[in-house]
């Protein structure tokens, strides 16, 4: 039960790059989705390997926090690091690109 659990969690990862890329401006990066997508699989193989839930990891939050799903918490985890490196590297590559014009 636990691994199917985990393979749902798993490709319930791919989601937001999946949504990002059918929007019309697009800011995704692929370094951005990327980078979410593996973070988001690194947080749901490790709280299945070792069966922590948020209540085992945060035991001082609310009740109600603490009975949401983990695959939950890798989701928000996968979007924020998403947006987080598209905006990084998304400015890096103007700024590059800046650079290159420049000279």
């Amino acid at each position: 039960m636990a691994l199917l659990l985990m393979g749902y969690s798993m490709v319930t990862q791919l989601f937001p790059s999946f949504i990002a890329s059918l929007l019309q401006k697009n800011f995704v990066t692929k370094q951005g989705a990327s980078a979410g997508i593996l973070a988001g699989l690194a947080t749901v193989g490790y709280t299945t390997i070792t069966s922590a839930t948020l209540g085992t990891l945060f035991p001082k939050l609310p009740q109600a926090i603490k009975d949401l799903n983990i695959g939950l918490v890798a989701l928000l985890i996968n979007v924020i690091v998403m947006i987080g490196v598209s905006l990084i590297t998304k400015n890096l590559s103007t700024a590059n690109k800046d650079e290159i014009e420049a000279a």
